[in-house]
């Protein structure tokens, strides 16, 4: 994941608008959230609207900042 992200990162802030760094960004999360739970119907709705109202409420770039910092302090553990 540290790869993907620090690639996905440099790719969306320099390149695609914003909507497209959302997408790909809940994308992630979900995959992450998939990995460990597994939601079907209407609670797998619910765990995508939290999802956005996360994105919403910190924002692509610093979800990214976070992810970069979470995973530097990893190596270094």
């Amino acid at each position: 994941m540290a790869n993907h992200m620090g690639f996905i990162k440099s790719v969306l802030s320099k390149v695609l608008p914003e909507t497209l760094q959302k997408s790909i960004v809940k994308r992630e999360v979900r995959k992450l959230v998939d990995e460990k739970y597994v939601f079907q119907g209407e609670l797998s709705t619910q765990v995508d609207e939290l999802i956005d109202r996360v994105i919403e409420k910190i924002g692509v770039q610093d979800i990214l900042l976070i992810q970069e910092i979470y995973e530097s302090v990893k190596e270094k553990n």
